[in-house]
């Protein structure tokens, strides 16, 4: 953990402006996020970059407070890597929404899919147990 260092000014000065640069690009982020979620795509991978991207800003105010500089800028370049991704997600789903296509780049299916498909995957094994059932011969024919 590094040692807080309150006289260098210019550093702190800085890293305020990193911070502040930062804060307004997730919130120019969160508002193209809204934007194309209600527009075309609710993308559960930016959403969650988002709020990753926060957290580290978060965490980057409190060390700034503390007069951790050295951890400072690593959260900073942490939130600039999230904050990145996350765009560069929302700007592929809007290029691919404007193509036509709907292949949306969701790395983390969302819940209402994954139920979809379980309940496609229990209809297609009712219909082969009913199969095998008609199958099998009445158990009074046994004998």
């Amino acid at each position: 953990m590094s040692r807080p260092n309150r006289n260098n000014s210019k550093q702190r000065e800085l890293l305020l402006g990193r911070l502040t640069a930062l804060e307004q690009l997730i919130v120019q982020i969160d508002g193209s996020y809204a934007a194309a979620s209600a527009t075309y795509h609710d993308s559960e991978l930016a959403a969650r970059s988002i709020d990753n991207a926060r957290v580290a800003l978060e965490d980057a105010v409190k060390s700034l407070a503390r007069g951790h500089y050295d951890r400072v800028e690593r959260l900073l370049n942490v939130t600039w890597f999230y904050a990145k991704f996350a765009q560069d997600i929302i700007d592929a789903e809007a290029t691919e929404h404007l193509l036509g296509r709907g292949y949306f780049i969701d790395l983390i299916e969302p819940a209402a899919l994954v139920q979809i498909e379980l309940f496609a995957l229990l209809e297609q094994t009712e219909a082969m147990l009913e199969k095998l059932a008609a199958m099998i011969p009445e158990p009074w024919l046994w004998v």
